[in-house]
């Protein structure tokens, strides 16, 4: 069980620098601003769905 940061380990492992092993410790700190640390926003049928439910 991966829990709450599953989907980030997930990207992560799937991301081009982790594939091409060039992880460091600073990469997080570079990665700020890119979507791999950006929580993920529902979508517009996310909330269609959410507002139906009783």
């Amino acid at each position: 069980m991966l829990g709450p940061n599953g989907r980030f380990l997930r990207d992560l492992l799937d991301h081009a620098d982790f594939r091409a092993a060039r992880m460091h410790t600073s990469l997080l700190d570079e990665w700020a601003t890119q979507p791999i640390l950006q929580r993920p926003q529902p979508s517009d049928a996310d909330w269609f769905l959410a507002a139906a439910m009783p």
